[in-house]
């Protein structure tokens, strides 16, 4: 069923969210001064809140939590702009598309000293799909590497705004390929992600919404 998906992703290759990346960054350069500015120190005053000294998987977490419930998928401007593809959108106007929601997600884990990378993938809209064209989309997600040195899944687009304080659930958050069912992607090009994660992490509830309340006084800067 992923013939059509494998003969694209292999012509894209595991190169090509490293380009987007570097396209994101020219499309950031390109805008003015006083913004790419703006970016940069909101960028580093987000990360200066959360603690260095704290492990790999709550500085995961955290930014996770943030991402998915401060954040909107931009169904509008998809189709009419590239903007909503890059993380500056991600940033800057609240909303974007799996792309530059995956590569706001990798950038800030990278900021904080944890190995991240955009996967460049198929995702199905079904539980089982049997037409790739009608049940099925190119996609952006994220794997992280957690403190047991491992690699693990997280698609934010699909967890936004399906997380809250009082129930810490969020469904495509640090998985296995295995448990990834509904994503196919050449895996040759990524890192193995063999086992399922164990631990419970525990997110304290008043700290999470001081970042988030943070977070969005930041973002208000662009308003």
């Amino acid at each position: 069923m992923w013939k059509t998906a494998e003969k694209q992703l292999k012509t894209i290759s595991k190169q090509y969210a490293v380009r987007h990346m570097r396209k994101s960054l020219d499309t950031l350069n390109s805008l003015p001064k006083d913004l790419r500015k703006k970016v940069d120190k909101v960028l580093a005053r987000f990360v200066a809140v959360i603690p260095p000294n704290i492990s790999v998987e709550k500085k995961v977490a955290l930014i996770y939590y943030v991402l998915t419930s401060q954040i909107s998928y931009d169904y509008k401007g998809m189709d009419k702009e590239r903007l909503p593809y890059t993380f500056i959108s991600a940033l800057c106007k609240k909303k974007a598309v799996c792309m530059g929601i995956a590569e706001l997600f990798t950038y800030l884990c990278t900021l904080v000293g944890v190995k991240a990378v955009t996967v460049i993938g198929y995702a199905a809209n079904t539980l089982q799909p049997s037409d790739l064209e009608d049940d099925g989309s190119l996609h952006a997600w994220c794997m992280v590497r957690l403190s047991d040195h491992r690699w693990y899944h997280i698609d934010a687009t699909w967890d936004l705004h399906s997380v809250n304080q009082l129930n810490w659930r969020p469904r495509w958050f640090l998985l296995s390929d295995q448990e990834l069912d509904r994503h196919y992607w050449i895996r040759e090009d990524y890192p193995k992600a063999r086992t399922r994660f164990q631990d419970k992490i525990d997110l304290n509830t008043k700290g999470v919404e001081i970042l988030c309340t943070h977070w969005r006084n930041l973002i208000a800067e662009f308003e």
